[in-house]
This record gives structure tokens, C-alpha cells and sequence, in this order.
């Protein structure tokens, strides 16, 4: 095998690259995995291998030298005609080499050698056995058929449920007042089962809604009510009342000890004038009697009756006006569905006004019995009246009110919202009543077990087809070749037919011969050429003998073939033998004698590196990884840096700083920390709550405002330069942020399918 790449020197990128300075640089391995970004260098040293494949320096550089070393010798330039190994290299340069993209898309045909035709049969009829096992007989239940009746079970909604259910929301629920089918029904539905209880209502809401959706004209609105509650003020001049002591000058007791003579005399003195003759008793009133009642009705006692006469009738009004509060005569004048409030509010009011009205004839007492018998006394005065109880109960009515009339001013929009609001109600009962989402959880489950049965079934006839194509070497190629194009393409609308007259493949798309190919469909059919020429050589039994390198078999492909090709390059690398060292267990082994393979994809990469994987079988890892290291304009190749090849992802690197530092808070990253648990927490909620919000909004939505600030706090500090004092000391926040990183733990660990799958990565 290839040991190392001891040198190289002028070979493109790699201008002076020497293997041992590099400090840790560990020996190829079986299987060897480079990453590295793209214009790294890949491609470049891929051209080393082919140097070796070719047994001559690559055309390009004919100036450059390397110098390799394999376990028993050393080759450089001078001598690679003698490099003892069988090497195929997949590149950019082997696409250009094997493949033609002429207009006729005639493909160089490849021949195999076909042995042990006599095992053939059996394998067809194992295949034929196991279809045969899925789709079932008369006399036996196929794997398939356990799935049928949760299919049945979720199917029957769309059947005849949905369109019955629609049919009883508007006829018994709606009185035919709306048009609602099954297309309707439909149409809530895919809003509903996103959260149904969500749209549960409850019990009273569910009891207005149905008097309110069969609603065909509103009432005309009504006046709110006005409240307008004096009570404190009243109180207030009260209490001035009962705390004064007026002096007891210019006195006549006759007067002070009778409202009414009081009252009775003030009006004699304003009708009678001195020195004429009384109205009453016909005596002459003299200068000094008018003068002595005179200094009697402007001394402070008789201003106090005159001031309490003012505010006992200011408190009458106010008990008057209680009762000519402006209600809606009769509850009639209020639309359905806001009655049964209605009534409600005005009991709660009228205890109110009963409590407020107590509290008037408390003051009113209180003061009267003040002029009557303490006038000259002080008096304890009244608390303040709270009068929130009354005000509350004053605001819920007319808020009522409001609404009636709202509903009766926008009725045309309103009652579709109401009816909108009902029926999401009753499509989401319909739905818990008759367990739609488990239904079609295990209706989906169902299905894609059903698909995997499918898949199998068509690889099975692939294979039994290919099986029978094996009489004939050609048509044999253009079998396997279909069969890795579409595997990586995932579908079949491109095709190799192999032109026996020329002896050479036609590419078809659909039924005619293809004339323009993306580059991902070239990509596609180049490394498919590759795998049917690996498929030769293991029919003669020369792959085991054979070195790859394989350069980034992933470009020009999107996303969604980086598992297809890492599953192709599984089955086909890797085989599963018994363990010579346990007869009850197997192991795997790789098929090529060494494998190398370089790609800019970190996912791809993270998948090779898992290579080959499974359950319950032994795998000895013989393995090698390295990273493509550019710097301006020269390359190498050094160690994977631990990031790389500990964690799968940037979350999972970030998920451990955070575990380590709240374990350890005077840890010398303190001062990252804010940045790493700010990218960490834009990446966990995004997932969680994908959103265009700020990564607050969404951990406020995830756990609450109170958690949302605790994490997020150091983070939005130390994030904005706002203070030029930070330049020459560090912030006391810089203690938050342990604090911050413990509850982010303390809250992952809640989540624990989440939290557990993290600490796996650790």
C-alpha cells in the first residue's frame, strides 16, 4: 500500500510540501479521507495518483516532482514506470478521458466477463421469493397488507367523514344559513390540526356562539351608559363638615336647637325689614333685633348649616340620578349571543349601585345629625368610598354594550369571524373525537413503510433483470449503468441503451437521444462509468488488488445525492464476511486493496466518515483523515483539525463550549462566551421556532420572557461596543454570564429527546 507522500515540489499548488515536518502527520491508511475547501488543492494531488495510474508525471507538470512511499519502495518521476500498483483515479480528467458529450451522446462501451452463469437462477428465484414475501398470495398475507387497514382507517375521513360532518355543520349547526362542504371543511382543516386545542372554546363561549352564527339581521345599537360616581367628592365636603368646630359667638340657642326654627327665621329676615312691623306677629321689629340675627346668621355655625344644606342636597341629586341611569330598557334591545352578558353585568352593577347608594345615605345621616346635634362639636370623619368595584362593573357593561353595537355596525364581517370561529371550533372537535392526528400519523407511518416494501420490490426486479442480462457482457454494461445513473439521479428519465450495430451506449432522455446535459447529470453518468469499470474489475476478482482515488464525487450535485452517492459507495466498497474470530457474528471488509476520497462537502465528509456502518456487526477501523491546507498560493496537507473531526457540526462544537464553561465559569473563554451562546441560541431557536423574529423574540416563545432575558442578557451586552470606558476594564457583567449558560443547560435538559442527542455528541 501507499504509506505517505513523502515530497512535492513545484506540482501546481504544491510548490514545497515535505510529509515529515508536518508535526503528528500519521501514515495512509486502508481508507483515506481529505476535506478541504474548494480551490484547496484537491483535484491537484488527485493528479499525483494519476501520475502513478499512468506511470508518467501529470502533462500539466512535467516540471514538478513527488516523491512517494509505498511499504516496500520509494517512487519519484525518474521511476513510475515501476509503481507496482493498479490505481483508478476519479477526477475531472477521467470525465474528459472516458466520457464524450458529442451531440450523438455515444458512450464507449464496456464489456464484462461473466462467470458462474449456473448460480444465476437461484439468486433470481431468492429475489422472486422476497416480492413474493411483500405482495402475498391467495394463501399468504403479504408484509404489505398489516399496513392496509391503518391506511383504510385514515382514508375513510376523505371517503365519506369529511363530507357528512360538513354536511351536519350547516344543516343542524347553521340552519342552512351558510354554504359548507367538504372542500370547506378541508380548507379549516389543514389551519385546525396545526394546533387544535388552540381552538377549543369553552363551555359559555361555545353557548353565545351558537345564538350569535344563526343571527340573520342585527339590532339597531344602543347608547353606552354614563356613569358618572360624585360619591368622594360628596365625602370630602362632608368630612370638612363634620371635623369644623365653629366658636360660639353672637348665639341664640332657640335657633341653634331647631333646623327648623333656623331655617324659618333666616327666611323672615330676608321678607322683614327693621323698624316695620313683623309679617307674623304684627310687632315692631327694631334696628337692634335685625342687627343681633344678622351677626347671628353670618357667625360660623350658621355658615356651616347653610354649607350643609348645599351639600345634603347635592347628595339627593346623586342618589336621583342612580336611578335614571341611562340602562337599555329592555334586554331585548341587545342582539343574541350578548344577552345572557348583558344580564350578568347588570346584576353585578345593580348590587353595586345598592352598596353606593348605603354609602350616600351613610354620609347624608352622619351629617345631618352633625348640624342637628354636634354642631359645635367635632365629628370622626368617613373613609374615601373605593369605588373600583362600581367603576369595574360600570366598564364590563359598556364594554358589552360595545361589543353589541360593534357586532351590529360591522355585522357583514363580524358574524363571518363569529361563524369562522364556531366552525374552526367544531372541526377541531371532530378532529380529537375521532383521533385524526394519530390516524394519520400512523396512516403516514404506513405509507412510507409501504414505500420501503415498493423500493425493495423494484431493486429486486432490477436486480433480476440485471441477473438475466448477464448472457450478454454489453447489454450487461448498459443494465448496470442504468442502475447506478438512476440511483444517483433518483429518477428514470435518463437512460443507456447500448447500439449493438456500433457497439457503443446511447443516452436517452424519455424515448429520444438526449442533447443537453446539466452538469449535475454528467457528473451523474461520469461516476456511474466509474463504478460500472469498478464493477469489472471485480467480476475478474481485480478490484481487491486496486487502489482509488476518488476527487469530490459530489460536485455539481445538490444536496439531496450526498446520501445516495455515500450509500452507492457503501454497498459498493464494502461487503460483510464472517469474523474469523466469532462464528456467530460478521465483519465488514473493504473490496479495493487502498481507497483515498477528497471532497469540500463537511456532510459528505461526516457520512464517509461513518463508512461503513451498522448495528450488531464489528468493524476494526483502518482509517486516515486529513485536511487540504491552502495558504495564498501553496498547499499541503497537515492533521484534521479537532473540530473537524470530533464534531459533525458547528451546533454540536458550540453545545460543547457552552457545557464546559457553565461546568467551569473561570474558564479562559469567558470572554467568547457571549458570542458562542448567542450563535448557539440563533441556531436552536430557529429550529425550534423557525421564525423571521430576533433570536429573543423566539426564546421568549420557546420559554418565557423572565428565562428569554436571563440568557439572552450577557450576550446583548457584550455584543455592542456602547462605552468607551470598556476599553480599559473589564464589565462586572462579565459574571452574568456563567449564570446565562447554566440556565440555557438547565432549560436543553427539559427538552430531552433534544438534550440527549447533544450530550451523544460530547
Amino acid at each position: 500500500m501507499i504509506k505517505r507522500i513523502e515530497n512535492i515540489s513545484n506540482f501546481g499548488i504544491y510548490k514545497n510540501f515535505n510529509w515529515n515536518s508536518i508535526s503528528g502527520l500519521v501514515d495512509f491508511s486502508q481508507k483515506n479521507l481529505f476535506y478541504g475547501w474548494n480551490y484547496s488543492g484537491k483535484t491537484t494531488l488527485s493528479r499525483i495518483f494519476s501520475s502513478l495510474q499512468n506511470k508518467k508525471i501529470f502533462d500539466s507538470y512535467s516540471s514538478g516532482d513527488f516523491k512517494i512511499i509505498t511499504d516496500t519502495n520509494s517512487f519519484n518521476k525518474s521511476n513510475l514506470e515501476t509503481f507496482p500498483f493498479k490505481l483508478l483515479v476519479f477526477n475531472s480528467d477521467y470525465i474528459k478521458e472516458n466520457l464524450k458529450w458529442e451531440l450523438d451522446n455515444n458512450i464507449n462501451a464496456i464489456f464484462f466477463e461473466v462467470g458462474e452463469k449456473a448460480k444465476i437462477s437461484e439468486k433470481i428465484n431468492v429475489l422472486e421469493r422476497e416480492i413474493l414475501k411483500i405482495n402475498g398470495s391467495d394463501e399468504v398475507k403479504g408484509e404489505r397488507e398489516k399496513f392496509n387497514n391503518d391506511i383504510n382507517a385514515f382514508e375513510i375521513f376523505e371517503d365519506n367523514l369529511f363530507t357528512n360532518e360538513s354536511r351536519r355543520i350547516k344543516n343542524e349547526v347553521f340552519s342552512s344559513l351558510i354554504e359548507f362542504n367538504k372542500g370547506h371543511f378541508k380548507k379549516q382543516l389543514s389551519l385546525v390540526a396545526q394546533n387544535i386545542s388552540s381552538f377549543n372554546l369553552k363551555k359559555d363561549e361555545i353557548e353565545r356562539l351558537n345564538k350569535i352564527v344563526k343571527i340573520e339581521k342585527p339590532k339597531p345599537e344602543i347608547d353606552t351608559v354614563v356613569f358618572d360616581f360624585q360619591i368622594n367628592y360628596l365625602i370630602d365636603e362632608v368630612n370638612k363638615m363634620l371635623i369644623s368646630e365653629p366658636s360660639k359667638q353672637d348665639v341664640l340657642q332657640i335657633l341653634d336647637n331647631s333646623s327648623d326654627a333656623f331655617q324659618w327665621v333666616k327666611k323672615g329676615l330676608e321678607i322683614n325689614k327693621e323698624d316695620e312691623k313683623c309679617l307674623f306677629c304684627d310687632n315692631i321689629i327694631s334696628k337692634n333685633r335685625i342687627d343681633i340675627l344678622n351677626r347671628y346668621y353670618q357667625n360660623q355655625a350658621a355658615k356651616l348649616r347653610n354649607s350643609s344644606q348645599l351639600i345634603l342636597e347635592r347628595i339627593k341629586v346623586e342618589k336621583e340620578s342612580l336611578k335614571n341611569i341611562n340602562f337599555p330598557k329592555s334586554i331585548q334591545e341587545i342582539n343574541d349571543g350578548y344577552q345572557e352578558q348583558y344580564a350578568k353585568s347588570k346584576k353585578v352593577i345593580d348590587k353595586e349601585i345598592t352598596k353606593y347608594i348605603k354609602e350616600l345615605v351613610k354620609a347624608e345621616n352622619l351629617l345631618s345629625q352633625k348640624i342637628e346635634n354636634k354642631i359645635y362639636e367635632k365629628v370622626h370623619p368617613l373613609n374615601n368610598y373605593d369605588i373600583a368595584s362600581i367603576q369595574k362593573a360600570a366598564e364590563n357593561i359598556n364594554e358589552i354594550l360595545n361589543q353589541n353595537n360593534k357586532f351590529s355596525r360591522e355585522f357583514d364581517d363580524l358574524i363571518q369571524s363569529e361563524r369562522n370561529k364556531y366552525i374552526n371550533h367544531l372541526v377541531g372537535r371532530f378532529l380529537k373525537e375521532n383521533q385524526y392526528l394519530s390516524k394519520q400519523l400512523k396512516y403516514e407511518k404506513s405509507l412510507k413503510e409501504i414505500e420501503k416494501l415498493n423500493a425493495k420490490i423494484d431493486t429486486n426486479q432490477k436486480e433480476i433483470e440485471r441477473l438475466k442480462a448477464l448472457r450478454n457482457s454489453a447489454e450487461e454494461g448498459s443494465l448496470q449503468f442504468d442502475y447506478f445513473i438512476q440511483s444517483f439521479l433518483g429518477k428514470e428519465d435518463i437512460r443507456i441503451k447500448y447500439n449493438e450495430s456500433v457497439q457503443k451506449y446511447n443516452l436517452y432522455r424519455g424515448d429520444e437521444i438526449a442533447k443537453h446535459l446539466s452538469e449535475g447529470e454528467k457528473m451523474a453518468i461520469s461516476f456511474s462509468h466509474y463504478l460500472v469499470t469498478l464493477k469489472s474489475l471485480e467480476l475478474k476478482n481485480e478490484l481487491k488488488d486496486t487502489i482509488l482515488f476518488i476527487d469530490d464525487p459530489i460536485s455539481s450535485l445538490d444536496g439531496n445525492h450526498i446520501f445516495q452517492i455515500n450509500a452507492l459507495l457503501k454497498d459498493f466498497l464494502y461487503k460483510k464476511v464472517d469474523d474469523p474470530n466469532n462464528v456467530n457474528q460478521k465483519m465488514w471488509i473493504q473490496k479495493c486493496k487502498q481507497l483515498f476520497i477528497s471532497t469540500h462537502n463537511y456532510e459528505f465528509f461526516n457520512l464517509l466518515k461513518e463508512m461503513p456502518t451498522q448495528k450488531g456487526y464489528r468493524y476494526k477501523r483502518d482509517e486516515s483523515r486529513y485536511f487540504i491546507s491552502r495558504k495564498l498560493n501553496e498547499s499541503g496537507i497537515v492533521n484534521l483539525p479537532k473540530v473537524y473531526d470530533d464534531f459533525k457540526s458547528e451546533y454540536h462544537y458550540l453545545f460543547k463550549l457552552i457545557t464546559e464553561f457553565s461546568a467551569e465559569s473561570t474558564s479562559e473563554n469567558v470572554l467568547i462566551m457571549p458570542n458562542v451562546l448567542r450563535r448557539f441560541l440563533e441556531i436552536y431557536t430557529l429550529a425550534k421556532y423557525p421564525s423571521t423574529e430576533e433570536v429573543d423574540d423566539r426564546a421568549t416563545e420557546i420559554w418565557n420572557t423572565e428565562i428569554s432575558k436571563r440568557i439572552c442578557k450577557p450576550f446583548h451586552y457584550f455584543s455592542h461596543f456602547n462605552n468607551i470606558d470598556r476599553i480599559g476594564q473589564h464589565s462586572e457583567l462579565l459574571a452574568d454570564i456563567s449564570q446565562s449558560c447554566k440556565e440555557l443547560i438547565k432549560q436543553l435538559k427539559k427538552d430531552k429527546t433534544h438534550y440527549k442527542a447533544l450530550q451523544a455528541t460530547l
